[in-house]
């Protein structure tokens, strides 16, 4: 049993490297993101469409991940932890942009959003703030902090 255990977390782990490695390399799922606002908004449409290498393509390998009490220090606690209910959470409810500030200026930026969730005609009682800091990398922004909150 323990060497299956080890198998598993060998296969997750060699899983997750390829994705990450397929996100940076240049991939056909590899976003480029000319402003804050595009790569905040192409990492909410990966989500929505389940695509784990576009969604990876759009963060820094040095991410930070503050979510719900939870802190993910880097990429790979992220991708391990709650990628896959950030993925759920977005195809059971559609994100309804409700506001939108962004500033900064250069290479580093900030965007603040707040959004309503909504599932089908149902508007349901969340919402959810969030706060993206975005890192130009090369000719492409991508995001290297998250902190999402909601009541």
């Amino acid at each position: 049993m323990i060497r299956i255990a080890n198998f598993t977390s060998f296969g997750a782990a060699v899983l997750i490297a390829g994705l990450l490695s397929m996100a940076w390399t240049g991939s056909a799922a590899a976003q480029r993101a000319a402003t804050p606002i595009a790569a905040v908004e192409a990492f909410h449409a990966a989500l929505d469409a389940g695509d784990d290498a576009a969604a990876i393509s759009l963060l820094d390998r040095e991410l930070r991940v503050f979510e719900s009490g939870f802190i993910n220090p880097d990429l790979q606690s992220y991708v391990n932890s709650h990628l896959a209910a950030d993925k759920e959470t977005h195809s059971r409810s559609e994100w309804v942009l409700e506001d939108r500030v962004v500033g900064g200026e250069g290479d580093f930026q900030w965007v603040l959003s707040s959004y309503r969730l909504e599932r089908g005609r149902f508007t349901v009682d969340q919402f959810v703030l969030e706060t993206a800091l975005v890192q130009r990398t090369g000719d492409s922004f991508r995001i290297v902090h998250i902190h999402w909150s909601s009541r």
